[in-house]
């Protein structure tokens, strides 16, 4: 009896699909039955009927209907989107619709089987009939709600529901001063998002969050009231599981920032982003003092620090984190300076998927110190999202990711998405073109403009280029990175 060809075993086939680029999953399906059937799955398992994402005909979204796990919908989305049935939904996300009614609201009623729901901009009035059937989802665990106006009585149904779900985030929720909990505890909470500008008494949210024994994470955005009452409790260890947090204050002082440091048993994500230079610097110094001999359980644990708009955040402190923290998955940082890095020690970093930070060089010595810089972003093989700059920055100061330059020491990057350079002056040409499409099969967006001279119109004709490969190229004006910690609604 004759094996199977390796590459007709579905489960092998499951895996190398995990691989495969989404522009290249169509292709992978046509070319035979055995493949067809292995990725059309993933090429159906995420649908965004919205502004970003392409339209499906409704004859082929009836066929793959039950292999739709996460969806999309805004109130520009065909009809037809909203009459069909999912059998297998677990994610929805709906913008509110205009005029009298949301269509949006029926589709959430006949998916009674959610796990992570999304309702953004809708009226009380399409909201209110929801709530009930909403405490009648059995596997409904999270739940974000955006631009959105609750009245009392919805507010009261909302608290119900926390009761019994894992992972609540709240953008621009205008929840009403009077509203209340009662005797009500909220034991399976793991993961808090409040934003700044949520229309909401700040005591409200401390008290919730204090029935919140389980907290894992928190990222609020809210007033100085709320951080004066939030960091005693943390300080008293009111959640001892507590590992991620973001604060985004400009104000906080040394004597709290040595609370926050000391209240939390471990630190896996920090968000400092949004802090003023001397409270970020005040964070930093705190959190490396319990880094001393003997004392650097932080660094063991850290897995994501933001620390981008912080500049009382040096070059050699970004350093340190590099070449300390072994889980680091994601690192946001202001600006790294290439002798810090040449003169310190390697980077331990592994596991590092995203990496931000501004590189500087010397305009005298770049020749000799990009080699071992690029040498050490080499070793980060599983690397998602690289931003090498973020500010201006002349051409004999920031990265030259030419060729002849060195960028070939970077083509074990296979997991490459995201390339960003906003701001340096490149002098990138055909052969950088050829190079990204051949050893970054990942590639899916660059941000930054490719040549600064542009001589006879080339960077458009090289943006033309990569998107017909499925690369989207975005000059300086489009570029929009923002670092932001996993919101309480993602996984």
């Amino acid at each position: 009896m004759t094996s199977p060809h390796p590459l007709k075993v579905p489960e092998l086939l499951f895996q190398v699909a995990t691989y495969v680029p989404a522009r290249s999953l169509p292709t992978c399906a046509r070319v035979c039955k055995t493949w067809h059937r292995t990725f059309i799955m993933f090429i159906w398992e995420d649908v965004k009927a919205n502004q970003v994402g392409r339209l499906h005909s409704m004859r082929a979204l009836w066929k793959y209907r039950r292999l739709v796990k996460n969806l999309e919908l805004d109130n520009r989305s065909p009809e037809f989107y909203e009459l069909i049935f999912y059998p297998n939904l677990e994610s929805l996300m709906v913008s509110g619709g205009v005029g009298n009614v949301d269509p949006g609201a029926m589709v959430v009623a006949h998916h009674r089987f959610l796990t992570r729901l999304n309702l953004k901009n809708f009226r009380s009035s399409t909201l209110f009939p929801l709530w009930d059937k909403l405490l009648e989802f059995p596997g409904l665990k999270e739940l974000a709600i955006s631009d959105t106006t609750l009245s009392k009585k919805e507010v009261d149904k909302l608290w119900q529901l926390c009761q019994r779900l894992t992972c609540v985030s709240m953008d621009e929720v205008h929840i009403p001063g009077e509203g209340m909990l009662g005797s009500m505890t909220f034991p399976n909470m793991r993961k808090i998002r409040v934003r700044h500008t949520v229309r909401v008494r700040s005591g409200l949210i401390l008290e919730w969050l204090q029935r919140c024994p389980g907290l894992e994470q928190v990222h609020c955005e809210l007033d100085r009231e709320f951080e004066a009452g939030f960091i005693p409790l943390l300080a008293a260890k009111t959640w001892p599981g507590l590992h991620s947090l973001s604060l985004r204050s400009s104000t906080l002082r040394g004597t709290e920032t040595r609370q926050i440091v000391e209240g939390m048993e471990r630190i896996e994500r920090l968000d400092l982003h949004g802090m003023s230079d001397q409270s970020a610097f005040f964070f930093m110094d705190q959190l490396r003092m319990h880094f001393g001999p003997g004392q650097r359980h932080h660094y063991h644990h850290l897995r994501e620090l933001c620390v981008r708009s912080s500049r009382g955040i040096g070059s050699s402190v970004i350093q340190e984190i590099l070449s300390s923290c072994p889980l680091l998955e994601k690192l946001w940082g202001y600006r790294i300076q290439a002798f810090d890095i040449v003169q310190g020690q390697p980077w331990v970093c592994m596991n590092l998927q995203e990496l931000s930070v501004s590189f500087r060089f010397d305009s005298k010595t770049i020749a000799e110190e990009q080699p071992l810089v690029l040498g050490q972003v080499a070793r980060l093989t599983k690397l998602r999202v690289l931003v090498v700059n973020d500010g201006q920055a002349k051409f004999q100061e920031a990265f030259d990711l030419r060729v002849e330059s060195g960028l070939g020491q970077l083509n074990k990057l296979r997991s490459l998405r995201t390339l960003g350079f906003e701001g340096s002056e490149q002098r990138m040409g055909w052969e950088e073109m050829g190079w990204m499409m051949e050893h970054w099969w990942a590639l899916q967006t660059v941000y930054g403009t490719l040549n600064g001279r542009d001589v006879h119109g080339q960077n458009k004709e090289m943006e033309k280029r990569l998107r017909r490969h499925g690369i989207l190229a975005v000059g300086s004006k489009g570029y929009n990175h923002a670092c932001n910690m996993p919101s309480a609604s993602e996984n």
